[in-house]
């Protein structure tokens, strides 16, 4: 089994990184040069690099903060820090030879290895997914939902294209579900993934907590053994938000301050609840069930594990899902800004996958459902694949900004998919 793991880690690794471009946008531009301040400064200072898109701007774009006279990531820096070890070598190889920040080649070599750094979390969250579905299923059935994680889902296009945050959260929160599924005593190691899904993602906070409250309701005295982990990351977050930001909140104070003007909505939050669910479910530009159909038997599932003791176990997969459904169904943005598809619920994705194993018994023995599992499966294979090649974000601009223009994620002839599907060859 563990072989057979090592094995879809390492061909995700090479499909992933068979790509041509780095796909990561602004979000992401810090999370890029960080590893080399960490490496050859030991800070976080972004002002030293040319090549950072806008950092000569007055002010700065959204993306980092002027701080003690620093430029600072506006971001979580913990997917920076994980890709130390992957910046290190390549990083004082380029000192050694003198290669200057201004150079393409140092821009070129940190864009690479920020989406090998990406790549890496990604395919081990793959990894993770298919032994915890390998603990309930037979072996080559856990390959292939596994495998339609990896290549049908945002993990693709998204997740290993770009040093985002969803990475390391979806690594960690799919290792989280490895270690509830199939080692529920190691409650530490449990609490130390969750603490770190949270401190890559801090919106991964939502998902987070249902192992939690399911920890406090089905093992209460054995709590104490989850937080310690948690609380002190959460800890050494909160000292290093005081002493760059001088706010709990951190670089996201800011950004949310800026949402309502920057994207055109009333504020950060919004009472039109059910229009955020429908956006993120089955806007033709952003919904999850377009952009992925197969997940459809992760909510089937979802469903069944609510319902029934014999799936008990999986009940905090599917408290985790409806958290971030319901944080992101509130949030006035729900569409995440220029990326591919329904990036707000990146992390969920591990959970939701693991979550059709309740049903797939039931689907693998009636050839109808079969069938149209298997076809919706290759379709959202074929749209990410493609996404990962092709997708160069112009949809989100043109005509109009859809940050102006919130109608056009309504829009079934122009939208995102009918978009990128006009780039594919024909």
């Amino acid at each position: 089994m563990r072989r057979t793991a090592w094995i879809l880690f390492l061909l995700c690794v090479a499909v992933y990184g068979a790509t041509p471009r780095y796909l990561g946008t602004a979000d992401t531009f810090p999370n890029v040069f960080l590893p080399v301040s960490l490496i050859l400064h030991g800070d976080l200072a972004l002002e030293r690099y040319p090549t950072l898109p806008g950092i000569g701007d007055e002010p700065p774009p959204y993306y980092v903060q002027r701080r003690a006279g620093h430029l600072v990531s506006s971001f979580s820096v913990v997917p920076a820090v994980l890709a130390v070890p992957v910046y290190a070598g390549p990083v004082l190889w380029m000192r050694h030879r003198g290669v200057a920040y201004d150079r393409p080649e140092f821009d070129r070599v940190c864009r690479r290895l920020a989406r090998l750094a990406a790549s890496l979390m990604t395919a081990g969250s793959v990894a993770f997914v298919f032994l915890a579905l390998a603990g309930c299923l037979p072996r080559a059935a856990a390959l292939i939902l596994a495998s339609g994680y990896a290549f049908g889902t945002l993990a693709f296009p998204v997740a290993s294209q770009g040093l985002w945050g969803h990475g390391p959260a979806m690594l960690f929160l799919s290792l989280g579900a490895w270690l509830w599924l199939r080692h529920p005593e190691r409650l530490v190691s449990l609490g130390a993934a969750l603490g770190m899904a949270v401190a890559s993602r801090p919106a991964a906070a939502a998902a987070a907590a249902a192992f939690g409250l399911a920890v406090a309701l089905g093992a209460r005295r054995r709590l104490w053994r989850l937080i310690p982990a948690p609380a002190a990351l959460a800890a050494a977050l909160l000292l290093y938000n005081l002493a760059v930001f001088g706010t709990p909140d951190g670089g996201y104070a800011k950004i949310n301050a800026d949402v309502a003007a920057r994207q055109h909505v009333e504020g950060i939050w919004t009472p039109r609840v059910l229009e955020g669910l429908a956006g993120l479910l089955i806007s033709p530009s952003r919904g999850l069930l377009i952009f992925s159909p197969f997940l459809l038997a992760g909510f089937a599932g979802m469903a069944v594990a609510l319902a029934r003791p014999a799936w008990e176990r999986f009940r905090p997969l599917a408290w985790g899902v409806l958290a971030q459904l319901a944080l992101f169904s509130g949030y006035a943005v729900w569409w995440g800004g220029m990326a591919f598809g329904p990036r707000y619920l990146a992390e969920i994705l591990p959970l939701l996958v693991i979550l059709a194993a309740p049903v797939l018994e039931t689907i693998r023995s009636r050839p109808p459902l079969r069938m149209t599992f298997a076809t919706l499966l290759l379709a959202s294979v074929l749209l990410h694949s493609l996404a990962a090649i092709l997708w160069t974000g112009d949809w989100y601009v043109s005509p109009t900004n859809v940050d102006i223009d919130h109608s056009r994620l309504w829009d079934w002839r122009d939208s995102e998919i009918t978009r990128l599907l006009g780039r594919a060859p024909q």
